[in-house]
């Protein structure tokens, strides 16, 4: 009965009992202007990122054409914010997703761990204006990707499962 009781606590505490709808179709206009900072954002420090010492791996010219496609993804945003499906809006983290897992290929894999930073971000951006379910399955598809990407890089030095555990909790904790 105590364990029913603390578990019940819990459950109402962090809303797992409750059905969460995320945003309205009125809220399209601030949803799609955080993801257009979050979008622009990451690929001005993904460009300001190449003027620092890299791994000497690193692909600049394949990082330059995804910061500048996250730039692009960010003005597009910017240009039909009142105009987008709110479907799009949601599936807009699996943008950066995508992103983000080219950034860390193309890094190469000593910068891996520095670059999974922006799977953060992408959960973080999820997790302002999604519903739960949502919430955690772009948490799970950032998870995979950088597993993924992990395990296509070459010449690691046998830390992969520490980056990738450590980046899972992170992902996790911000999804919770």
């Amino acid at each position: 009965m105590a364990q029913r009781g603390i578990a019940g606590l819990l459950a109402d505490r962090l809303s797992w009992r409750h059905s969460d709808t995320g945003f309205e179709e009125t809220d399209r206009g601030w949803v799609a202007r955080i993801l257009a900072i979050l979008f622009g954002f990451g690929g001005v420090l993904l460009l300001l990122t190449l003027l620092l010492d890299g791994a000497p791996d690193r692909q600049p010219e394949q990082l330059a054409v995804v910061a500048v496609a996250a730039i692009a993804v960010s003005l597009f945003l910017l240009s039909a914010y009142e105009r987008l499906p709110v479907a799009f809006l949601r599936a807009a983290p699996g943008i950066g997703t995508f992103l983000v897992g080219l950034t860390i290929y193309y890094a190469g894999p000593q910068a891996s761990a520095a670059y999974a930073m922006y799977m953060a971000w992408v959960v973080l951006a999820a997790s302002l204006f999604l519903d739960t379910r949502l919430i955690l399955a772009h948490a799970a598809v950032t998870v995979a990707t950088y597993a993924f990407v992990l395990a296509m890089l070459e010449g690691t030095d046998g830390l992969d499962p520490l980056r990738l555990t450590m980046t899972a909790g992170t992902v996790l904790v911000i999804a919770i």
